[in-house]
């Protein structure tokens, strides 16, 4: 009997490569479980699809991808798909008051373009205390 340890999954989105693969090497420096899978889009839609699949239990995504502003929509969106609170980290290099419209929704953090390992970890740290 082989004894497997339920992956911890995470969706992350942005329409910068760039971005996508620095997010990724940061979870695997400061995620403190090794059975991690990291599944990357470029769009709002790959970012429904992908949560959709895989029913994460972070998702960290571009505030703006294709000059769409997915804060309050998106979240919603992927709110209804989920039906529970999932931690969503909102990447930007300006949020243009997103605080302000996604007061409302709870488990949501922030972090400003451009980030560092320290900054992205804290972030992640406060987001999902267990993980990182």
């Amino acid at each position: 009997m082989t004894n497997s340890i339920e992956p911890i999954k995470i969706v992350c989105t942005d329409d910068e490569d760039s971005i996508l693969r620095l997010v990724r090497a940061y979870i695997s420096v400061c995620a403190q479980k090794p059975n991690t899978r990291v599944y990357g889009g470029h769009s709002k839609s790959e970012l429904v699809d992908l949560v959709r699949e895989h029913n994460p239990k972070m998702i960290i995504t571009d505030k703006d991808m294709e000059r769409e502003d997915i804060a309050l929509e998106g979240i919603k969106e992927i709110r209804e798909i989920l039906k529970y609170e999932t931690p969503v980290i909102l990447m930007s290099g300006n949020m243009n008051g997103a605080e302000e419209k996604l007061k409302d929704l709870k488990d949501i953090s922030y972090l400003i373009k451009p980030f560092n390992l320290s900054s992205f970890k804290e972030t992640m740290k406060a987001a999902y205390p267990d993980y990182f």
